[in-house]
C-alpha cells in the first residue's frame, strides 16, 4: 500500500431494534452487519480493533457541541454517527498500524498503546485513571464505576459533562460514557452479539443501576 490511506466512507447506516428491559435499561440492538467484524471494507481488520474503536468514539462524542446523552427510547442519530465512525476509523487505523510495524498476526491494545498508535486523532479526552482489578465482573462493576464516578466528580480539573469508562475484560473493550448533566449511563459494544445482532448501545438512568 502505497502511502496512508484515508478512513473508508460510511457504506450504510445500520438498522437497529429496541429492547425495553425490566429493570430501566433500554438496549439497542444493531443488525448483524454492523459490528467490527463485519462493517466496512476491511472487517478482517477489526477483530482486535476495539480499543482505538472505544477511543475514537469517545472523542467523537466529546466534539459534539451541546449534545446531552438522555436516556433513549429512539436513537440519537449524532450518537449512531459518531459510533459508525468510530467503527469504521477504528478498523482502518489497527490496519494502518500493522502495516507501520510490520505485524503479521493481531494483538490486542492497551489504552496507552492506542493513544499512541492514533498520533494525536483523539483529541479533547485524555486519560486520567486507570485501575487493574482482579474480581468477579458481574459482582462488582457497579460499585467500581460508582467509585470511579464520585473520584471523578471530586477532581478539581475534571471536565463536568461527560464520564468516558473503558472496561477491558475478557480480551474486549466496551465503551461506558456518563453524563453528567442528564445523570445518565450509556455503553457502547462493537462486537457482534450471539448469531443474530451486531454491535449494541445501551442506555439508562444512573439511579436505575443497580448492584447484580
Amino acid at each position: 500500500m502505497d502511502g496512508p490511506q484515508n478512513p473508508p466512507e460510511i457504506p450504510f447506516y445500520p438498522a437497529f431494534s429496541l429492547e425495553r428491559r425490566n429493570d430501566g435499561l433500554n438496549v439497542f440492538w444493531f443488525e448483524r452487519g454492523f459490528s467490527q467484524v463485519t462493517y466496512g471494507p476491511q472487517p478482517e481488520s477489526g477483530r482486535n480493533a476495539c480499543v482505538l474503536i472505544a477511543l475514537l468514539t469517545a472523542s467523537k462524542i466529546a466534539l459534539k457541541k451541546n449534545l446531552k446523552i438522555v436516556k433513549m427510547n429512539e436513537l440519537n442519530p449524532h450518537l449512531i454517527q459518531c459510533f459508525v465512525e468510530g467503527i469504521l476509523q477504528g478498523i482502518h487505523e489497527y490496519s494502518q498500524l500493522k502495516e507501520r510495524n510490520n505485524i503479521s498476526t493481531s494483538m490486542n491494545l492497551t489504552i496507552p498503546e492506542a493513544y499512541k498508535g492514533l498520533k494525536g486523532k483523539v483529541v479533547n479526552i485524555h486519560e486520567w485513571k486507570s485501575y487493574l482489578y482482579a474480581v468477579k465482573m458481574e459482582e462488582n462493576l457497579h460499585n467500581l464505576i460508582l467509585e470511579g464516578l464520585h473520584a471523578w466528580r471530586h477532581k478539581s480539573l475534571a471536565r463536568k459533562h461527560f464520564l468516558f469508562i473503558i472496561l477491558i475484560a475478557d480480551s474486549r473493550a466496551v465503551l461506558n460514557v456518563i453524563d453528567e448533566i442528564e445523570d445518565t449511563i450509556s455503553f457502547f459494544d462493537s462486537h457482534p452479539h450471539a448469531s443474530s445482532h451486531g454491535a449494541c448501545i445501551a442506555s439508562a438512568d444512573l439511579a436505575d443501576i443497580k448492584p447484580y
